[in-house]
């Protein structure tokens, strides 16, 4: 238990800092800075034998501005196998500590959610 919960808090850490290089502060990109975070659902699957983990992330938003285009910060040490948005599986790529989505079609301003399934190893502290 006491596993899970400090994965909980590093894999929330994540999605803020999400670089290898947690460099905090600085300019949002204009898909960043369009997107109103207000709130975040985690959860995670840990396997202590194998020292991995999967599960997903829901982020409820709000669209400032309608956009085609969305970048979340996460580390590469994430593998992301699937992003859906409002429950649309959606195309995204994942580099460079940034996962960016691109809508099929323009997502209104409004509530919306996103939702990233993901797994791997946590970054062992040395």
């Amino acid at each position: 238990m006491r596993l899970q919960i400090v994965l909980l808090l590093l894999m929330s850490g994540t999605f803020v800092f999400g670089q290898q290089k947690q460099i905090s502060g600085g300019p949002l990109k204009p898909e960043q800075a369009n997107v109103d975070v207000r709130h975040y659902t985690v959860s995670l699957n840990v396997s202590p034998a194998s020292q991995s983990y999967q599960g997903f992330t829901e982020i409820s938003f709000n669209m400032l501005n309608p956009s085609t285009d969305l970048i979340f910060d996460l580390a590469n040490t994430f593998t992301v196998t699937a992003v859906l948005v409002d429950g649309k599986k959606t195309s995204f790529s994942h580099s460079d500590g940034l996962v960016k989505v691109k809508s099929a079609q323009a997502l209104t301003t409004g509530a919306h959610k996103i939702k990233f399934h993901f797994g791997g190893k946590p970054v062992v502290a040395a």
